[in-house]
C-alpha cells in the first residue's frame, strides 16, 4: 500500500497534492511538539512558507510530523490558496519569543501566507498513519506524483473487538467491503472500519443536530475540532459533495467507544435519536438494508435543514455561520431564503438559495425580521430596533453576510419583499 493509493482511493489526484515533512528543531522545539501544544499556531506556522511552486502549484498539502528522527506522521490534509495580500506580522511561532522578528524578517526571499483549511479527507489517518518518507530527509516539501511513498506496515490495527460488541448488542453485519462493514439493527445503521483503531464506528451524519449531547455520552470520543469522516463505501449514507474531489464519495460521523458500557450508552442514544420530526410526519434515519430513502422523505430532511442541502451551505460557507463566521456545527442552521412554502422542489434544493446561520440569527431571519441587500449588508424590519439586534449581539450598522453570490441575489430580493 502506497500514501498515493490511499490518496486515489479517496478520489484525491496525487497531482493536485504536495507533501510536507515538518522536521525543523529550534529551541529545543519541533512541529510535532508545535502541533501538540496548539493546532491554531502550527497552522499558521505551516501556512508561512516562501514562494515555491511546491507550494503554489497543488491544490493540497498532505501534512506531516516527526515526532522523531525516524517517523513521518500524517497530521492532515489541507486545501490550500495563496494570500500575497496578507500582510505577516507575527514572530516564528516554532520557539520563537513574543518579542521576536516577524517570519521572514530580514531574509533575502520574502515568506507569504497561505489560506490553508483541513479536510475530512483521511481525516481518520491523522496521527495514526505512517509512512516511509525515504532516504532524502532534508527534501521536506516534495510533489506526490513524483514521490509516491509506502505505507509503514503495522500502523492499521484489527477492530474486531469493536464488531464483537456490536454483535453482543444485536448488531447484525450485512455487507462489507475492502475496508468498512456495515450493521444494522432495526432502524440503526453504522459501519466499522476495517484494520483501524482510530474512530472505527461510523454513524449517520444526521446525528449531528445531537452533536453536543452526542459528547457526553460516557466513553463515546469524536474528534475536536468536529469533521466528517468520508468513504464512497458507505452506501447507506448520503452523498458528499466536493469540488474538489474526483469522484463522488459519501460521509458520516467517525467516533470510538472506549468499552463495553460506551458501546451500550451509543447504541441507545442511537436508537433514542433515530427519527426526526418534521410538519409532514417523522423521518427515520436509518432502514433496513438497501432500502432507498423516499424523493418525499429527501425533501422533508431537506426542509429541516438537513441532508445534502445542509451539506452545501457548509461547502459553500466554510462550516461557519455567513454572518458572525462562528464554527460550531450544533449552533447553525441551514437556513432558506425564499421560505419552503414558497419554494419549488428545483429552489428548495438550490444551495444558493440558503444561508448557513447562527441559531438566533435564522430565527430572525425565519420570521423576515432581517434581511440582507444585495451586497451583503444586513437589514432590519420596521419591528426590530437596533437596540433589540445590540441585546442579541448583532451590530446592525456593520452585520454583513461574510461572502455572496450572484446566484443569491434573486433569492434574497424575493425575501426582502415580505419584510415589513
Amino acid at each position: 500500500m502506497t500514501f498515493n493509493a490511499m490518496l486515489r482511493d479517496a478520489g484525491i489526484d496525487p497531482r493536485d497534492v504536495s507533501l510536507l515533512r515538518h522536521q525543523t528543531r529550534r529551541n529545543g522545539m519541533t512541529p510535532h511538539d508545535l502541533r501538540s501544544q496548539s493546532l491554531v499556531r502550527f497552522e499558521r506556522y505551516q501556512a508561512t512558507q516562501q514562494d515555491r511552486p511546491v507550494f503554489r502549484n497543488p491544490r493540497y498539502w498532505a501534512s506531516f510530523v516527526s515526532p522523531d528522527d525516524h517517523e513521518t506522521v500524517f497530521v492532515g490534509l489541507y486545501a490550500v490558496n495563496m494570500r500575497r495580500d496578507h500582510v505577516i506580522d507575527w514572530p516564528d511561532d516554532l520557539g520563537a519569543t513574543a518579542d521576536a522578528a516577524a517570519v521572514g524578517a530580514g531574509k533575502d526571499v520574502p515568506y507569504f501566507f497561505w489560506h490553508t483549511e483541513l479536510k475530512d479527507v483521511l481525516r481518520d489517518q491523522i496521527g495514526h498513519l505512517r509512512i516511509e518518507w525515504g532516504d532524502s530527509l532534508r527534501s521536506w516539501a516534495q510533489h506526490a506524483a513524483h514521490n509516491d511513498k509506502r505505507i509503514v506496515p503495522g500502523t492499521r490495527a484489527p477492530t474486531d473487538a469493536t464488531a464483537h460488541r456490536l454483535s453482543v448488542l444485536g448488531f447484525t453485519q450485512t455487507h462489507a467491503t475492502k475496508k468498512l462493514t456495515r450493521f444494522d439493527r432495526g432502524t440503526v445503521t453504522l459501519y466499522v472500519k476495517d484494520a483501524t483503531t482510530r474512530l472505527p464506528i461510523v454513524i449517520h451524519p444526521y446525528y449531528e443536530t445531537r452533536l453536543a449531547e452526542l459528547r457526553t455520552v460516557p466513553g463515546v470520543t469524536l474528534d475536536t475540532p468536529f469533521g466528517y469522516y468520508i468513504n464512497s463505501n458507505l452506501s447507506a449514507f448520503p452523498r458528499w459533495r466536493d469540488a474538489g474531489r474526483a469522484t463522488p464519495s459519501r460521509y458520516g460521523i467517525d467516533l470510538s467507544c472506549d468499552d463495553d458500557a460506551a458501546s451500550t450508552a451509543l447504541t441507545a442514544f442511537l436508537d433514542a435519536n433515530g427519527t426526526i420530526p418534521t410538519p409532514d410526519g417523522p423521518v427515520i434515519i436509518g432502514g433496513p438494508p438497501n432500502a432507498e430513502r423516499t424523493q418525499r422523505e429527501t425533501l422533508r430532511l431537506a426542509r429541516i435543514g438537513q441532508g445534502r442541502f445542509r451539506r452545501d451551505l457548509f461547502e459553500i460557507w466554510g462550516g461557519r455561520c455567513a454572518v458572525s463566521g462562528v464554527a460550531l456545527p450544533e449552533f447553525l442552521r441551514a437556513s432558506h431564503i425564499l421560505a419552503w412554502q414558497h419554494a419549488i422542489d428545483t429552489e428548495r434544493r438550490d444551495p444558493y438559495n440558503g444561508l448557513l446561520l447562527g441559531d438566533h440569527l435564522d430565527a430572525l431571519f425565519d420570521a423576515y425580521l432581517i434581511g440582507f441587500d444585495d451586497d451583503g449588508r444586513l437589514l432590519r424590519s420596521t419591528q426590530v430596533g437596533q437596540d433589540m439586534l445590540a441585546a442579541v449581539g448583532i451590530e446592525a450598522s456593520i452585520a454583513r453576510l461574510g461572502a455572496i453570490d450572484a446566484r443569491h441575489r434573486p433569492y434574497l430580493a424575493q425575501h426582502r419583499a415580505r419584510m415589513r
